[in-house]
């Protein structure tokens, strides 16, 4: 007979094992929570999903907006240095214009000195400084401007006179210099270089070393620093045109009004103590000696020479250079003057200058200067010659008083020159005849 088919028995498996095993197979327990590490990475992607559908959205309305044009291309290395360029160049004109706006502006303190050139600076009270030219302006200036000096201008009403600018300049500031060439105006730009002490006159002074030149043409000419301050003005010291600072014109005009600069500049002669060599020379203790004599002015026109030895003033003996000048000044309208030459004496009759009328425009003197005696190409420096001041460029026109026959004998007179045997010899520099002694 058959039955019912029954698995063995395992081993050590009781009944209640057999249920507990039937109720697992037939009712499962529900599966174990997923941790949250399992969760995040599928968030991850879920929003970068999102992200790159909403950018290839935005991207797909771009192009439906869009017009067609190409896009535009990034500039090229040429285009930006064409852009620097012309950054630079904008630059450039901006500083070109103020520069011209400090030069207008500097106009407005100049005046012309004349219609053969030289610029006057309007200063302070009423007054101009002018360097050495030809003439006068102003009606209190005298007829021989030399050096700056002070003058009457009553033409300057209404003009704004420069403020000095007393702090020294540093290289590398720039300026702007204004002159006045007639009715033209006109003005120069550069830069400083440093600074240099000289001598001009009898005064000690400090001068600009600038990239600008400075010919006679910018005589009495402003240099102006960016402030509009007057930093310098050019003057002729020592034959050389350079530019003095601000800070030391006042010394000069003090000098130019000086007693024995009015006795120059309304005779046109200057008159000094001997020195120790020349009392040598003219063997005499002390005395007072014509130095120089400026041609077309009354002593010019007059026989003084320079190196006569000056005696007498209207008849009255004089010992002292202060009473020399003081009794010139004093004289109304002519002076007599007794020198002495060698064994001869001198007497010339001055003529006042007269003073420039209040007009003060081209007024003074015209000169007309001849050329006569020799002319010096060169000069050895370590010679007599050399030694004593004689520039190349000046005119020999005595030897101890005499003229020179010929060439040859002005150069052994010259040659025998020493120590034992002094020689005076009288030269002409730029309309100014003066002397020197050689030894």
């Amino acid at each position: 007979m058959i039955g019912a088919a029954r698995s063995p028995e395992a081993p050590g498996l009781n009944a209640s094992a057999k249920v507990v095993s039937m109720q697992n197979t037939s009712s499962p327990s529900p599966p174990e929570p997923v941790s949250g590490k399992v969760k995040k990475p599928r968030l991850i992607a879920l929003m970068a999903l999102v992200s790159i559908s909403i950018l290839a959205f935005g991207v797909s309305v771009r192009r439906a907006f869009d017009t067609g044009k190409p896009a535009t291309p990034a500039p090229s290395e040429s285009d930006l240095l064409r852009l620097a360029r012309l950054s630079q160049r904008r630059t450039l004109d901006d500083s070109a214009a103020y520069l011209a706006s400090i030069g207008d502006q500097a106009q407005r303190s100049l005046i012309a000195a004349g219609p053969r050139g030289g610029t006057a600076v309007v200063w302070r009270d009423g007054l101009a400084l002018t360097t050495e030219r030809p003439r006068a302006i102003g009606s209190g200036a005298p007829p021989f401007d030399l050096g700056p000096i002070s003058v009457r201008a009553p033409e300057v009403t209404g003009l704004t006179p420069v403020v000095a600018r007393l702090t020294p300049m540093s290289p590398g500031e720039w300026i702007v210099v204004a002159w006045r060439l007639g009715d033209v105006r006109a003005h120069a730009t550069g830069s400083v270089s440093g600074t240099r002490s000289i001598q001009c006159g009898r005064n000690p002074v400090t001068t600009l070393l600038t990239t600008v030149a400075f010919p006679p043409d910018m005589a009495g000419a402003g240099v102006f620093d960016l402030d509009g301050y007057l930093a310098a003005m050019v003057v002729k010291c020592d034959d050389t045109w350079t530019a003095v600072v601000a800070s030391d014109l006042d010394a000069l005009r003090e000098m130019a009004s000086s007693v024995p600069q009015r006795v120059t500049a309304t005779f046109g002669m200057r008159l000094t103590d001997l020195t120790p060599n020349e009392a040598a020379y003219f063997k005499v203790t002390n005395g007072l000696v014509v130095r120089e004599i400026w041609e077309g002015s009354p002593s010019g026109e007059s026989s003084l020479r320079p190196g006569d030895l000056l005696r007498m003033i209207d008849g009255d003996e004089v010992l002292t250079l202060e009473a020399a000048n003081a009794r010139l000044l004093q004289a109304t309208a002519s002076v007599l003057i007794t020198a002495e030459r060698g064994r001869s004496r001198v007497v010339a009759s001055l003529k006042k200058a007269e003073a420039p009328s209040p007009s003060g425009a081209g007024v003074g003197i015209e000169w007309n200067v001849p050329h006569h005696g020799y002319l010096i190409d060169a000069v050895d420096p370590l010679g007599p010659a050399g030694r004593a001041g004689v520039r190349a460029g000046d005119r020999a026109l005595r030897v101890d008083g005499t003229q020179p026959r010929t060439l040859a004998d002005l150069t052994r007179r010259l040659a025998a020159a020493g120590p034992e045997a002094p020689v005076l010899l009288e030269l002409e520099r730029e309309a100014r005849r003066f002397f020197l002694i050689l030894s």
